[in-house]
């Protein structure tokens, strides 16, 4: 982070947000003294954080356990970010289609406001008893596994030299930690029009991702299909849901322009 930009940040402010974001990995409630060691600060720098968010809402006191939990005031301005992703409604209706048609589980993810993670937005179940868990607002990362990387791939030139620079984390012996090996992945896959992984965050799971474009080619989010690879054995299967992929994600591209959101 620039110095100009940290001249402008309220310690307590910040250290609220990451209060917060703990909850995505480790709530749904949590104590005093656990965040004080996910944090690295006082349990009295805690107390005062939580006293200070419960007293607007933002987390709430369970008597029966002590532990925080998230309010209703987060509830309240959730209802708000459907609005700036209108598209799911679009691209839901379609994934559905392509679930049917594949019998795998599809998710919708986008690029987070700083192009430090993606954020998977929806997901559809396929109906095997062994598939995928996710869910809606799990963190992806960039460099790995095929949603990741479909939208690293398509990222303005600035944002990939960022990525490349970053902290690359393995999640697998197959997770891509080499920069410049990332990098020509990437390009490998912008040029094919899909990317295709094997374990590269989650062992034994075989994902397939294209990108949606909007009229200008640029990227709005990226559909993705993963499963275990029992399933994915065959050359022509994986062929085959390329394929899907890549037709339905193209067509939910379509009906996003058509619709005018993008």
């Amino acid at each position: 982070m620039s110095t100009d930009q940290n001249q402008y940040y309220v310690l307590a402010v910040k250290r609220s947000i990451q209060l917060l974001n703990l909850y995505a990995n480790h709530g749904p409630g949590i104590g005093i003294s656990d965040i004080a060691k996910l944090m690295d600060i006082h349990k009295s720098v805690v107390h005062k954080l939580l006293v200070t968010m419960a007293s607007e809402g933002w987390v709430y006191q369970d008597p029966s356990d002590s532990k925080y939990y998230l309010g209703l005031q987060l509830l309240k301005l959730s209802q708000a970010v459907p609005e700036r992703f209108a598209f799911r409604k679009i691209a839901r209706q379609i994934m559905d289609n392509l679930v049917a048609e594949a019998d795998e589980t599809a998710t919708l993810t986008v690029l987070d406001s700083n192009f430090g993670y993606g954020i998977c937005i929806e997901l559809v179940e396929c109906s095997h008893s062994v598939r995928l868990v996710s869910q809606i607002g799990r963190e992806i990362p960039l460099h790995a596994g095929a949603s990741g990387l479909i939208m690293a791939a398509h990222m303005p030139s600035d944002k990939i030299e960022q990525l490349l620079l970053s902290e690359l984390k393995c999640y697998t012996p197959h997770t891509i930690t080499n920069p410049l090996l990332l990098r020509m992945e990437l390009d490998k896959i912008k040029v094919q029009g899909y990317a295709l992984t094997e374990g590269q965050v989650d062992y034994g799971l075989v994902a397939v991702a294209a990108p949606i474009l909007n009229a200008r080619g640029e990227l709005i989010a990226g559909l993705n299909i993963s499963g275990p690879n029992y399933r994915f054995e065959s050359i022509e299967k994986k062929r085959h849901l390329i394929s899907l992929v890549q037709k339905y994600a193209h067509l939910i591209s379509e009906a996003i322009i058509y619709s005018g959101d993008y």
